[in-house]
């Protein structure tokens, strides 16, 4: 008797967890912070293009530097080179269908150019492709296969969980993975200058170095150990409503000094600040995204 009632009572625990599985991945929610996601990733990635376009003959074109197959395979372009005639029609391709994008014209379509872009920009440079191309490229994917939102009149916008809970994993495995590197491959852990002594690389920024000069030593090891442990604790920050407050004043605090204090990598914080809309309250998410 005992035996059966232990074995339906593991039966209803797995079927709880299932149900509670299922409906993370396939309830039905509000569309409202997908679609603030999607625009801020959007112009995120216009100011990104922008920036990198004053110089893609350097990193699209043979006028840069790219080592050939035989001596460097992982690291030699894996599609052929543009031709630098092309690169004004390319740029007036990839610019038109962002703006369409982002302004809501033909969106399903546009949006396989975008990743057609992003994937071939990640490709053709692999030593200039950072992590931020790699997240573009996911993210756009992830836009791309998404369901159509849709809603009775009147009513806010719905749609299956899915897409959404792909991109929130995705930025909280981003973290984690980060942190779990930085423990158990570099000196985070136990060193106390590590944060202090990387800022003062090859990323250096004027700020940066007057915060060097200007910051106690401490102030530099309590950022370094904060960012250490807001990256090993994400899962559970972003995956506790109540603590997500702290999620985001410790992950937007670190983005804010990668920016100030490290050379090119404010695209990055601001590609990263894109998925917090992903965890705010959908009626805010509302209120920036209308459309």
């Amino acid at each position: 008797m005992k035996a059966m009632k232990a074995m339906k009572a593991m039966k209803r625990l797995l079927d709880n967890a299932r149900g509670r599985w299922l409906g993370f991945w396939y309830a039905t929610i509000e569309a409202s912070p997908l679609a603030a996601f999607r625009q801020a990733f959007a112009w995120t990635l216009l100011i990104y293009f922008v920036a990198w376009s004053r110089s893609a003959d350097e990193w699209l074109t043979d006028a840069g530097y790219h080592p050939p197959a035989s001596l460097d395979p992982t690291n030699a372009p894996h599609l052929p080179l543009l031709p630098a005639s092309a690169l004004p029609i390319v740029a007036v391709i990839v610019f038109g269908c962002l703006l369409a994008y982002i302004f809501g014209y033909a969106r399903r379509v546009v949006v396989w150019v975008l990743l057609g872009a992003a994937i071939y920009a990640l490709l053709v440079d692999p030593i200039a492709a950072f992590t931020i191309n790699r997240l573009f490229v996911i993210g756009l994917f992830v836009l791309a296969i998404a369901p159509q939102a849709d809603a009775p009149q009147d009513e806010p916008q719905r749609q299956i969980a899915w897409p959404t809970r792909m991109l929130q994993v995705l930025v909280v495995a981003q973290y984690f993975a980060s942190g779990l590197c930085k423990t158990l491959n570099g000196d985070w852990w136990g060193g106390e200058d590590v944060l202090w002594m990387q800022v003062q690389g090859i990323y250096m920024t004027d700020a940066a170095a007057w915060l060097v000069r200007t910051l106690p030593h401490w102030a530099w090891t309590v950022q370094q150990q904060l960012a250490l442990w807001f990256e090993l604790l994400a899962p559970i920050l972003f995956g506790i409503k109540r603590l997500r407050p702290i999620a985001f004043v410790l992950g937007l605090g670190l983005h804010f000094v990668v920016a100030v204090t490290m050379d090119q990598l404010v695209y990055f914080s601001l590609q990263m600040a894109c998925f917090y809309l992903l965890f705010i309250p959908p009626e805010w998410a509302r209120r920036l995204s209308p459309g």
